[in-house]
């Protein structure tokens, strides 16, 4: 499915939100194809899994590349295990940040 072609009916909206969603990242950028996809579901056009897997990489900053690449490698990936791989490296991300931050905040003198 071509999401940058426009849909009968209004759905071109739908699919233009969910191709640029510049402010979703991770989790926040699946939860957005999801609820576009329910909504487009509800409409009636149902949108492919995996068009909704690619949705996802596709919206994702270059500071998820290494999730992309394991994704891509796979044959098939559900909806939970995407979720849950986003979660898990966005908490990695969270981790690593508040270590940073941690380490910036002492006093070396």
């Amino acid at each position: 499915m071509d999401f940058c072609t426009p849909t009968p009916n209004g759905m071109d909206v739908f699919l233009h939100d969910i191709r640029y969603c510049d402010a979703c990242h991770g989790l926040q950028q699946l939860k957005t194809v999801k609820k576009l996809a329910n909504n487009l579901e509800i409409a009636g056009k149902k949108i492919d899994h995996d068009d909704m897997v690619n949705q996802v990489l596709a919206g994702l900053d270059e500071e998820y590349t290494p999730i992309v690449m394991q994704v891509n490698s796979r044959d098939q990936v559900s909806w939970h295990e995407l979720s849950s791989t986003l979660m898990t490296f966005e908490s990695r991300l969270e981790y690593l940040s508040q270590v940073r931050n941690s380490f910036g905040s002492i006093n070396l003198t």
